[in-house]
């Protein structure tokens, strides 16, 4: 475990290494590729919470809420049904066909809503079970009343209305109380349970969010950086270039075309610098009267022409000196030959002065 763990130490400099030798151009593309797979988890993530927020919330309204739904509606089909039959027992004047064949359209509801009630998502299962033993309890006292009607006794009809009917309707209209308020209940805690996920969905959002937006931070700033301030050494170097001094210091190294560039510059300044030097040992061998100074330096490109001018200095230079003394060489026999002639003029005139004294 310790070995592994020194490996992976060992690998994160080389990581670092890699990444600062990357070509601008992968970088730049490394960047965008993060921030995109970034945008794609944030985008993905919130496709699939949404995707669970909306399945559980259709799981809401298709359970708890149309459980309620369903009980408050087979309470009024059942009050209906109560009401009709009263009306039927106790009134001359009313359409009996119209209200028999209501009671029949709400006895098919009513067992449509007891059917849902009893598959599916059910909220309260033994309350259910109980209210779908008693609602069968109850076809027995209305199947009575419908035939006391039919047999004209509407007096027996009212009477098992009243009493037989009223007492079933009864236990079935709690038991659908007690449906309700479980199913009420059921869908408050599925409520809170979906506020519950939204609240986390959110919360796992804004934590993504937080994570790409400092993760853009730090990639521009990192990209900023690795880009400008190469650039801010090169224009620091070139301007001392520029006004003279070629000691530059470039410390930026990578193996980038920025790296690439301050290598460049580096053995520009270089190459200017022993040319410089070469130029005032040059110079200065002529000085001292070395005229026969030959540069070792291998000059390139326009820098050739200074080569060639060195040298070409140095041999007029020597020619000059060559003609120089010639010229006093010649002058020193002219002067040896015109003191030669003097000395014959004076001896010539010695001479002559001698004959004079004597012929005097």
């Amino acid at each position: 475990m310790i070995t592994t763990w020194f490996k992976k130490n060992e690998r994160i400099p080389q990581m670092k290494d890699w990444i600062k030798n990357l070509k601008i151009g992968k970088k730049l593309m490394a960047a965008f590729a993060i921030i995109i797979i970034l945008y794609s988890i944030t985008m993905i993530t919130a496709g699939t919470n949404i995707k669970s927020l909306a399945k559980s919330t259709e799981d809401l309204y298709n359970g708890p809420f149309a459980n309620v739904e369903n009980s408050q509606e087979i309470r009024y089909d059942l009050e209906c049904n109560r009401r009709n039959l009263l009306l039927l027992s106790d009134s001359t004047d009313i359409d009996e066909d119209a209200k028999l064949a209501d009671i029949n359209d709400r006895l098919s509801q009513i067992d449509d809503g007891l059917e849902k009630l009893s598959t599916g998502y059910i909220s309260g299962q033994g309350k259910v079970d109980q209210l779908l033993i008693e609602y069968e309890k109850l076809a027995a006292p209305r199947a009575k009343i419908i035939d006391y009607l039919e047999k004209g006794n509407k007096q027996k009809a009212l009477e098992i209305c009243l009493t037989e009917y009223e007492e079933q309707s009864g236990i079935v209209t709690d038991l659908l109380k007690d449906v309700v308020e479980a199913a009420s209940i059921d869908a408050e805690e599925t409520l809170a349970s979906v506020q519950n996920q939204a609240a986390g969905v959110l919360l796992v959002l804004i934590i993504i969010s937080v994570i790409c937006i400092f993760a853009t931070i730090i990639l521009c700033i990192t990209m900023t950086r690795s880009i400008v301030n190469p650039i801010k050494e090169l224009k620091n170097a070139s301007a001392s270039i520029a006004n003279g001094e070629l000691d530059i210091q470039l410390s930026y190294t990578n193996k980038n075309e920025l790296g690439q560039l301050c290598e460049d510059i580096r053995n520009t300044a270089a190459a200017l610098s022993l040319y410089v030097t070469e130029i005032r040992k040059g110079m200065e061998a002529l000085g001292n009267g070395k005229l026969n100074y030959h540069s070792d330096v291998k000059f390139v490109g326009d820098f050739v022409a200074v080569g060639n001018t060195m040298n070409e200095i140095g041999a007029l230079l020597r020619d000059a000196m060559g003609q120089i003394t010639n010229s006093a060489e010649q002058v020193s026999s002219g002067a040896e030959q015109v003191s030669s002639g003097a000395q014959v003029l004076a001896q010539g005139a010695s001479e002559q002065a001698g004959s004079i004294e004597e012929l005097a």
